[in-house]
């Protein structure tokens, strides 16, 4: 049987006709070539996706309205609620469904990060003041909160062995306990950590890091110099939880980068993680094959965050090219590409449901959320 195309490919105006035998042997590689990915991917080649926006005035998204600059975003992995926070120190849930604020409280300081537990009944927010915070997911009531000798710029809940809190502190990941937010554990990255990514079905743990040092205003990302200096700093690193002790992390994986490491997120199958950075590149991990690369997206500037659909084909990357990029992994092609920002995006969400996508981004006083219709077509039921 003809080995099958893509939905793009689906589409060349109006041309038919048999392939020539070089072309039906490019095709057939291809093929192989995919087949293969999704083995590792954990995906069912035979089917295609689609994903389009739900038409909207102008092709302008929802707007959810904050009173400054929103940092931080994240979905709920059971729901349809949405948390964000910024510089105007409200937290604020967020329905998107109905679009309405459920629920807000007010902190000391600028929010820099935020996240939802796996469970759904925390949210998790950390300020300028170097302060983490927990509170009841329903009423944002503070459940506990804890001041940190250094600033950080990332945290994720984890499910396992109990609801913890990975807290992203300089060189190191801390781990606290929830909801009292007392220190559990350490983990050693030895550069500075920028992205978090948390797996429930794995209990693994990813750090994506190395010195921003476009932000402290030292030196080029290009400085060999500064590099041989901190070897170590550009790296992903994984942990892989104990399922009886909260203190107990093994690494099972490090990835080297020659550039800043800024975002890692695992799929929601569990079969892959993903990386981007400085270098232009999503590096996409097989946790079977001990995340080895097994393929690379080229991206035209800087990712700066990556967000996995539910049904984890759909893969969103965001950063220094101010738009969001909706890619198919398996077929390594942008298929939804949404309208451009003013400045560079920081954050990035699906819903549980795949049928939002969030975005915020610098100089914005908005959540930006896209109602979305996502397909995956089986070719052999037209047949």
């Amino acid at each position: 049987m003809k080995p099958r195309i893509s939905v793009t490919d689906l589409s060349q105006d109006g041309q038919s006709g048999r392939n020539t035998p070089e072309e039906e042997d490019a095709e057939a590689a291809q093929f192989r070539k995919r087949a293969l990915l999704a083995r590792d991917l954990g995906l069912d080649v035979s089917l295609l996706c689609k994903v389009t926006t739900v038409p909207r005035p102008e092709g302008i998204p929802i707007k959810l309205a904050h009173a400054d600059e929103v940092c931080s975003l994240s979905f709920s992995s059971c729901s349809t609620r949405l948390v964000a926070g910024g510089y105007d120190q409200h937290l604020v849930m967020w329905d998107a469904e109905s679009m309405a604020r459920t629920a807000e409280q007010h902190v000391e300081a600028e929010i820099v990060c935020v996240a939802i537990s796996p469970c759904g009944k925390y949210v998790y927010c950390g300020d300028n003041d170097r302060e983490v915070n927990v509170f009841d997911a329903g009423t944002l009531e503070v459940l506990g909160k804890q001041v940190l000798k250094e600033q950080f710029v990332s945290l994720v809940g984890i499910s396992s062995p109990t609801s913890l809190l990975a807290v992203a502190s300089h060189i190191v990941v801390k781990i606290f306990s929830v909801p009292d937010v007392e220190e559990v554990t350490s983990l050693q990255h030895g550069g500075q950590v920028h992205s978090l990514s948390y797996s429930p079905t794995l209990g693994m743990l990813a750090a994506a890091g190395g010195i921003d040092i476009t932000e402290s205003g030292l030196l080029s990302y290009n400085s060999s110099s500064f590099r041989e200096k901190d070897p170590g700093g550009m790296k992903a690193v994984v942990w892989k939880g104990s399922s009886e002790f909260a203190a107990i992390w093994d690494e099972v994986g490090t990835v080297s980068y020659k550039d800043p490491c800024h975002a890692a997120s695992f799929s929601p199958s569990g079969k892959a993680l993903a990386l981007g950075g400085e270098d232009r590149i999503i590096s996409l991990l097989s946790v079977e094959k001990k995340f080895r690369q097994v393929e690379q997206l080229p991206c035209g500037a800087g990712i700066r965050c990556l967000a996995w659909a539910a049904n984890s084909r759909l893969l969103a990357s965001a950063g220094e090219d101010m738009r969001v990029s909706v890619w198919d992994v398996l077929y390594k092609r942008v298929i939804l590409q949404l309208p451009k920002a003013d400045d560079w995006l920081c954050s990035l969400a699906f819903s549980a449901n795949s049928k939002w996508l969030a975005a915020c981004g610098y100089g914005q006083n908005t959540v930006d959320l896209w109602p979305l219709e996502v397909e995956l077509i089986d070719p052999s039921s037209n047949e």
